[in-house]
């Protein structure tokens, strides 16, 4: 008896452990991404990380969870130890190192090549060859799939394909050519572009590029909405309005606070605690699924009225802020490179003082009333790649679009979904990708939900928008019923992705998990729940057959008593 129900126990063990075994055999790894190491080679202008390696890096955050930049002429065999895909970006016409070549022809990963020099890349890339340029108007991913309309005709390499297969053909007229291509774990993408319109075509290469077992990517849409530019003289019961509409679809949304309000005729500042009846209004609607975001402390520098200016970029002088806003910076003359490098260091040192003192106030004037800010929004989105580091001691998630550089505010982008980029410094960027409701256009609304039809050509685009409540609520239903209409849409809730601790006026990000990835969530909790259970069993089943033996002995140790 005790033999047959320890036999039934153990065959329990056994079919707990294939469970626990069956999610690498047949679900989704949910360690994929983290599994993934990229390797980015690059080949630019200044043989730097430029604004279009900082686009890639966007891009590229989507999928990995690390990275390594390289360039060409710096590359040894040594920086391939670990990696699991390559990535070669041709930005510039350039000739391609023979260690680089060999190498990729070895390496037994996933390799991508962009651009330029592909002919340079070796056996590799034999299955194409590149013939001059080609201007297109329009992309594709096969008869009868999604479309993507340029504005205007661009120029892609012309490529002929030998082998393998076309994955998107970009239209000249009637005539096509192969814009991505790819040969078993080969991939070209046939740009050194990477800015709207072929970050879309790019971002949805990179999900094959990245496919787990050859399993194709879900179309499966995330969505969310900006409550934009509330500050203390908003209308209380405009936001209101618009808030519970939201609301009562059952949407939840993001509003963007500015905690201050400065007039630059009367210099006059009123706070936030100042309108008791805005602040009422937002902790509704906080409760009813609203997540706060901070926006700047007065979104405003200089002169400029809160709301219009830019607050952490100098956009006066195209640079990082290094002075007080009432101080007209002038260059001074240096006596020696060291004082060159001093004065450096104190403008570097200013910045970040004054980028890290609006934070705090702005997260201590919200935390005061009762508002819990869970992300941040720069102002015009323009901040410095040192206030981007500033930033993430405070906030796990950041919104809009990324400035790629320190040279100019105005170059920066978005990609068509979230993303974790390493010069974010472990920040997740929600992208806005559709705009706002422009009251100047004949058509907001229409121009809105032609933008989204752009974004849907990626499988798993986001769809990031903002409206400026005080334009009534009227204007935004025609955008919500659109959207209502999409399959699979999820509209993402700051609330449910991370929380807010606030003590000893020092706030600390916590993550509570990102909401994109909501299945792998689900089945990490399962996988854990199971491998508990299997642990508990198994220690079971160790106690329950010791105690056999246990028991098995006394009873020989009792017949040898009785038989002598």
């Amino acid at each position: 008896m005790c033999n047959k129900n320890g036999r039934r126990l153990l065959l329990f063990v056994g079919c707990l452990l294939l469970l626990l075994a069956a999610p690498s055999s047949f679900l989704p790894s949910a360690t994929a991404k983290a599994n993934q190491k990229v390797l980015v080679v690059y080949a630019t202008n200044s043989d730097s990380l430029d604004e279009n390696v900082k686009l890639l890096d966007l891009l590229l955050g989507h999928f990995s969870a690390e990275f390594s930049f390289v360039g060409q002429d710096q590359f040894t065999p040594s920086d391939l130890k670990g990696i699991t895909h390559i990535v070669y970006y041709g930005e510039q016409a350039k000739q391609v190192p023979d260690s680089l070549r060999t190498s990729l022809e070895q390496f037994p990963g996933m390799v991508l090549a962009i651009g330029k020099n592909v002919q340079g890349l070796g056996k590799r890339f034999s299955f194409l060859t590149v013939a001059d340029q080609v201007g297109i108007h329009m992309i594709d991913k096969g008869a009868g799939t999604q479309q993507l309309w340029l504005d205007k005709n661009v120029s892609i390499e012309k490529i002929v394909r030998l082998q393998g297969e076309t994955l998107q053909r970009g239209w000249k007229g009637s005539y096509s050519y192969p814009l991505s291509a790819r040969n078993t774990h080969t991939f070209y993408f046939a740009s050194s572009t990477l800015f709207d319109p072929f970050h879309f075509a790019l971002g949805d290469v990179l999900h094959v590029f990245f496919e787990q077992g050859g399993q194709p990517h879900e179309q499966k849409h995330s969505a969310y909405i900006r409550l934009e530019d509330v500050h203390p003289l908003s209308d209380p019961r405009l936001l209101r309005e618009v808030g519970d509409y939201l609301a009562d679809q059952q949407i939840p949304f993001m509003i963007t606070v500015i905690p201050v309000f400065n007039n630059p005729l009367t210099h006059e500042s009123t706070h936030l605690a100042d309108s008791p009846e805005l602040v009422q209004v937002l902790r509704h609607l906080q409760s009813r699924g609203g997540s706060i975001v901070l926006h700047g402390y007065t979104h405003q520098y200089r002169y400029s009225e809160t709301g219009e200016g830019f607050e952490f970029w100098d956009v006066k002088h195209n640079a990082p802020i290094s002075a007080p806003p009432d101080e007209e910076e002038t260059l001074p003359r240096f006596a020696s490179e060291q004082e060159y490098e001093q004065y450096q260091k104190q403008r570097a040192q200013f910045e970040e003082n004054y980028i890290t003192e609006r934070l705090e106030k702005g997260i201590q004037d919200l935390a005061d009333l009762g508002l819990q800010p869970l992300a941040f929004e720069a102002p015009h989105y323009t901040i410095s790649q040192k206030g981007y580091q500033i930033v993430s001691r405070y906030f796990t998630y950041i919104l809009g679009q990324a400035q790629l550089g320190d040279q100019n505010w105005q170059i920066m982008s978005a990609p068509p979904y979230q993303t974790k980029p390493a010069f974010l410094n472990g920040m997740t960027l929600l992208p806005e990708t559709i705009g706002f409701y422009d009251p100047a256009s004949s058509s907001p609304a229409e121009d809105m939900i032609t933008t989204v039809e752009k974004a849907r050509f990626v499988d798993d685009s986001m769809f990031g928008m903002f409206y400026h409540p005080y334009l009534g609520v009227e204007g935004i239903k025609p955008v919500i019923r659109y959207m209502q209409t999409i399959p699979n849409l999820n509209w993402i809730d700051l609330q449910q992705m991370t929380t807010f601790t606030y003590s000893s006026g020092k706030h600390t990000p916590q993550a509570a998990g990102e909401q994109m990835p909501e299945e792998m969530d689900m089945l990490e909790l399962i996988l854990w729940g199971v491998a508990a259970i299997v642990t508990l069993m198994v220690i079971l089943f160790v106690v329950y057959t010791l105690r056999n033996r246990m028991n098995l002995r006394k009873e020989l140790f009792k017949e040898q008593n009785i038989h002598g």
